[in-house]
């Protein structure tokens, strides 16, 4: 996005396609700036039933674990991508599947504090790994 005023159509655009895949969002946590804060009383987006959660103000804090996770993924990207020695317009296209991978991983290999994978603590059982 080029103006922070972009995002609310962003995130329509998004809850729409994510609505025709059958994800019905129910939260958006984001911080109070006022671009996140006016999102909230647009009805367009209010029509979806999402519920925001703001972080309190003056609590930069609270994003840190976000921003690392955020890092991390970065890193496993461009760490898929230089291991192929891709270059150029084929990295770009594939980059979109690093993503997915990186996600997939994290959604599915257990922590060192928990024991157990983000899956199996959402739906309490293991993975089916794929070959």
């Amino acid at each position: 996005m080029k103006n922070k005023s972009d995002l609310k159509g962003k995130v329509r655009t998004l809850l729409t396609d994510l609505k025709i895949a059958g994800i019905n969002v129910k939260f958006i946590r984001c911080d109070d700036a006022g671009e996140n804060m006016s999102m909230k009383n647009d009805q367009d987006i209010k029509s979806f039933g999402v519920k925001f959660e703001f972080s309190g103000p003056r609590t930069p804090q609270r994003n840190g674990k976000v921003e690392r996770k955020f890092q991390t993924f970065y890193g496993s990207i461009r760490s898929m991508l230089n291991g192929a020695g891709l270059k150029g317009d084929l990295r770009n296209k594939i980059c979109a599947e690093c993503v997915m991978t990186t996600t997939y991983l994290s959604n599915v290999l257990s922590t060192k504090s928990s024991l157990k994978s983000t899956f199996e603590l959402l739906y309490e059982s293991k993975p089916i790994l794929h070959d």
